[in-house]
């Protein structure tokens, strides 16, 4: 269901299943990409950085973790390290960008 203002009025659907996971999201800085394991599985975000504005490329999930809340449990992990860490994002990939529209405590972080 689509909020007024364009966004979701609720959860992902099975966001809490992704919740119980206990792995964290990890910085592979020589990868230049953001993880999240589960199991054998890993969910990606390719990111580059240019003067201060991390740029979020494009977010790779596995058929198996598709539908599942872990593409959000990525996103909230990619978006809350950028905002400890101060920088600005500018999110190309579709899907980063969706949960950016999604979620506005975010919006001061984007960039055109």
């Amino acid at each position: 269901m689509i909020s007024k203002e364009g966004r979701p009025s609720s959860a992902i659907p099975n966001a809490t299943k992704a919740s119980k996971v206990s792995e964290k999201i990890v910085d592979n800085r020589d990868e230049g990409r953001f993880e999240l394991t589960v199991g054998s599985e890993l969910a990606t975000t390719h990111y580059s950085l240019e003067q201060g504005v991390c740029i979020l490329h494009r977010t790779d999930l596995p058929a198996s973790m598709m539908g599942r809340g872990y593409g959000n449990r990525l996103a909230t992990g990619v978006f809350e390290l950028l905002k400890a860490r101060g920088l600005k994002v500018e999110a190309r990939c579709s899907y980063q960008a969706a949960f950016a529209a999604w979620h506005p405590e975010y919006d001061a972080m984007l960039v055109d």
